[in-house]
């Protein structure tokens, strides 16, 4: 009997938690919305409910409503908040009766794309793995069928075909640019094009920016009511970014203005200062993370195809955390970071690189994780964070995901980092200047491990 390899056991979770949930909602719906609810999900009236609103947009614009003011043709009357490229599809027959289809094909493919991730070794590391896959934040995504699946196999697909010839890699970076036209955030991925040469990542560079301006400057009016009505929340719920703890946390010691009047100026600059704060923790993490040679050594001795999936996560994560607040199913994108991580601890340069990406790997999990443990404590304890009364555990909590986040963000950015110091197109630019970012020994270093991984010249001896 073939051995399933380790490529196709997280797709193997994925297809097997997604057919289950089908048939519970077919057959016994209470018994599926008390699962989802276990599992710190809040299931709507129906499956797949973000797919039904692209539809809605699509069938109402078709009719010639202005989608981004007014939406009739969706369940909740919103309005259309992503990109007009998604009302090209108008040419096509598509209407919300597609919703169950459309959501449960675009769930099946992203349960196949899994397998395009770097393998991950059998035993803990596979236990880790599929512990993402089965998270609340993937199950969040896959049961609001939201378009952020459609971002992550455009660039799982791109960041796999990253190591073939050149024709496939020109491939990859339009599979990016379009992943861009359809949500705006994916443009950051486009830096994995640094490993092209300095010429040729200008080039693409070019091309991208051009195409993506002439559809600003065409859909100018569309774009800036999007940009206007672009939601936001509460930053104690299942929202991810850079404000929630500032703006949060001066929110929970708000009352302090009602019994000392004095402090109310002080409170009205706080949220700035702890962001600034918050920010000089990170630029630290950062280079400290940087500066030594362990990290830089592993990543420089990963295989083939793992730094571009650890940049692509890493770019996307940093990316929507600090422009803006991010719903949770957002951190899918864990799931590109997850192998890399798992093979840098394995790579065993240094007990504190291994510390490191262990706690990594265990902050990207716990916060995979976390909305399931929050849903539950909100029902256990009586106050919740937004009624102006915060019990203090759960304040103490909130507190705690959010330094975690600042945490992991710090983590990424160092990855994304390395990649760049470590690409064709960076290397190009600094041996033109006549500088480079990385010390002389260092560079030595580096060369050594190449040419110990570089097969011997000439040719193979020949067999007795």
């Amino acid at each position: 009997m073939k051995r399933v390899s380790e490529r196709e056991l997280p797709t193997i979770a994925a297809l097997a938690a997604l057919f289950g949930f089908s048939l519970l909602y077919l057959f016994n719906r209470g018994l599926y919305r008390e699962i989802l609810d276990l599992w710190g999900l809040r299931p709507f009236a129906f499956p797949f409910l973000d797919t039904s609103a692209l539809l809605s947009a699509i069938e109402c614009h078709r009719q010639g409503m202005d989608v981004f003011y007014v939406n009739p043709c969706d369940v909740l009357g919103r309005p259309h908040v992503y990109s007009p490229t998604w009302l090209w599809m108008g040419f096509l027959p598509l209407t919300t009766a597609w919703t169950p289809a459309v959501g449960f094909l675009l769930a099946v493919v992203f349960a196949v794309s899994l397998r395009w991730l770097p393998p991950v070794k059998r035993g803990w590391g596979m236990v880790c793995m599929i512990a993402a896959v089965l998270s609340p934040m993937s199950f969040y995504a896959v049961e609001r069928g939201n378009n952020d699946l459609i971002v992550f196999i455009l660039v799982s697909c791109a960041a796999a075909l990253l190591q073939r010839p050149l024709r496939t890699r020109l491939l990859s970076y339009a599979l990016v640019l379009l992943a861009g036209l359809l949500k705006f955030y994916p443009f950051i991925v486009l830096a994995i094009a640094l490993r092209e040469k300095i010429s040729r990542f200008l080039v693409i560079v070019a091309i991208a920016a051009a195409i993506s301006g002439a559809l600003a400057y065409v859909y100018f009016s569309q774009l800036a009511r999007v940009l206007v009505i672009v939601p936001s929340g509460s930053y104690y719920t299942d929202l991810f970014g850079a404000t929630n703890l500032p703006y949060g946390f001066v929110r929970l010691i708000g009352p302090l203005a009602t019994k000392f009047p004095s402090s109310e100026p002080v409170l009205r600059i706080l949220p700035y200062v702890v962001l600034a704060a918050m920010l000089c923790q990170w630029a630290w993490q950062l280079l400290s993370l940087t500066k030594s040679d362990d990290l830089l050594s592993a990543y420089s001795g990963l295989p083939p195809g793992f730094a571009a999936f650890i940049a692509s996560g890493s770019l996307l994560l940093v990316g929507c955390f600090f422009t803006g607040q991010s719903v949770y199913y957002r951190g899918i994108f864990f799931l590109f970071v997850l192998p890399g991580l798992l093979a840098l601890r394995d790579s065993g340069v240094s007990p504190v690189l291994v510390g490191r990406m262990t706690r990594g790997i265990s902050l990207a999990l716990l916060l995979m994780w976390s909305e399931t443990i929050r849903t539950h404590l909100v029902q256990i304890l009586p106050l919740d964070l937004g009624s102006g009364r915060a019990n203090t555990l759960l304040a103490f909590l909130w507190l705690i995901r959010e330094l975690l986040w600042w945490r992991i963000i710090a983590l990424l950015s160092a990855l994304a980092l390395t990649y760049v110091r470590t690409s064709e197109a960076v290397g190009d630019l600094l041996t033109k200047s006549g500088a480079s970012v990385l010390p002389h020994a260092r560079l030595q270093k580096l060369e050594a491990m190449r040419t110990q991984l570089e097969p011997p010249a000439g040719p193979p001896p020949r067999r007795s």
